[in-house]
């Protein structure tokens, strides 16, 4: 009988053997945690661009308005969220209207929120009549200091008339 008990008890090797196993399997889990968790649970969504028909003068208004959802399972707290224009072939001056949101602006996990930024382009005047490449760029800065930057590719017919004019995304 102690012949059979002694081989039926763990030895100091099994037992090394059983805690790097467990520790490997504890690192493989963490590592496909990292890899499949969502890095950026922040989904943004171009729903509208208005203002670029309103009679101004000089400059030309761009309200952009935006659907964020949380995709996430965090609280998402926005800081800043700033729209800049690029028109191909335009060297544009703008202004940025909304630096810094207070109090921020919090998204819940599972859910959506709508916000409308806007810019400025001061030198509207200066852009040719026609069809243009505008790409708008949307940089969301969080509450944790992460910026994210949103790219919308656009076509932008300029006319001198404000009625003529149209964004087609």
């Amino acid at each position: 009988m102690p012949a059979v008990a002694a081989s039926l008890a763990p030895d100091n090797m099994t037992r090394r053997r059983a805690l790097w196993l467990a520790a490997g399997l504890l690192v493989a889990g963490v590592l496909a945690y990292a890899a499949l968790r969502e890095t950026n649970p922040l989904r943004v969504q171009l729903l509208d661009v208005t203002g670029y028909r309103d009679p101004m003068p000089v400059w030309m208004v761009l309200r952009v308005n935006l659907g964020l959802s949380n995709t996430g399972r965090d609280l998402l707290s926005i800081r800043s969220v700033r729209v800049e224009p690029d028109f191909a072939g335009f060297n544009e001056a703008f202004n940025i209207e909304t630096l810094e949101l207070h109090p921020p602006l919090v998204v819940e996990p599972g859910h959506s929120a709508t916000y409308q930024a806007a810019t400025t382009l001061l030198n509207a005047n200066q852009l040719p009549e026609g069809r243009r490449d505008l790409l708008l760029r949307v940089r969301i800065t969080r509450q944790d200091g992460i910026e994210q930057v949103y790219e919308f590719p656009a076509d932008f017919d300029h006319a001198r008339e404000p009625a003529r004019r149209a964004i087609r995304f």
